[in-house]
C-alpha cells in the first residue's frame, strides 16, 4: 500500500466570491474539481486532491497548485487529462 503522504497532492482553490467571474468558482473551479476528482489517476490513487479557499490569484482563475509546487492558473476540466499525467511524471513541481 502507498503511503498517502509521499503522492503528489493537488490542491483546487474554491472561492467564491458571489460576484460572476472574479473568482476562481466564477472561471470554473468546481467543474475542474469535478474533473480532477473523477479523473481515473485520482481514483486509482496515483494523485490526492484537496481543496483550499484562496491562492489569492483570483483573475487568472481556476487556480490549482502541486503542494509546495508551481501554481497552474488557469487550469479548465479540459486541461486536466494532460496537468494530471504531467503531475504523476512530476514535470510541474
Amino acid at each position: 500500500m502507498t503511503d498517502d503522504r509521499t503522492l503528489p497532492e493537488i490542491l483546487v482553490c474554491v472561492r467564491d466570491r458571489g460576484e460572476g467571474g472574479s473568482s476562481c468558482v466564477g472561471r470554473g473551479a468546481r467543474q475542474t474539481l469535478d474533473a480532477l476528482t473523477r479523473h481515473p489517476r485520482v481514483l486509482a490513487g496515483q494523485v490526492r486532491v484537496g481543496t483550499v479557499t484562496c491562492f489569492g490569484r483570483c483573475m487568472t482563475g481556476p487556480v490549482v497548485r502541486v503542494r509546495a509546487g508551481a501554481f497552474q492558473a488557469p487550469l479548465h476540466a479540459a486541461d486536466v487529462d494532460a496537468y494530471l499525467d504531467a503531475v504523476v511524471n512530476d514535470q510541474t513541481s
